[in-house]
């Protein structure tokens, strides 16, 4: 399939920042977004710096350049796909966790402290 060239409406404040957007919507790869948010907090912090907030002005990032691309729908679907193998993991740890005796130190006055904590908490 022959690649098609990223057309925008916009006047870019940057050539520099159209040629990024374009060569990252081109790869198709959905893993992109999610390697640059580790990367973005992995650098912020190792220079002492508060890496949710990078991680937060890479995701705008990302979704501002080619905001009607169907790359963004690749991403979109490739990070649910990562949120479900993530939740089946922990599902599986946890279940495992839960055999191997977690649970074991609660006494019934523990659970009852819960059960109380839960329902007062939801008035």
């Amino acid at each position: 399939m022959p690649q098609r060239a990223i057309v925008s409406s916009r006047t870019p404040s940057s050539p520099l920042r159209t040629i990024g957007a374009a060569k990252l919507a081109q790869t198709g790869d959905g893993l992109i977004a999610i390697a640059a948010t580790f990367v973005s907090y992995g650098l912020t912090e190792m220079i002492q710096c508060y890496g949710f907030l990078a991680v937060f002005v890479t995701a705008l990032t990302l979704r501002h350049a080619q905001r009607d691309h169907d790359f963004h729908r690749e991403m979109h679907d490739v990070t649910e796909q990562i949120e479900r193998l993530a939740m089946m993991m922990l599902l599986v740890l946890f279940g495992g966790a839960l055999v191997t005796g977690l649970l074991a130190p609660l006494t019934w006055v523990d659970a009852l402290a819960a059960v109380a904590s839960c329902s007062s908490s939801d008035r």
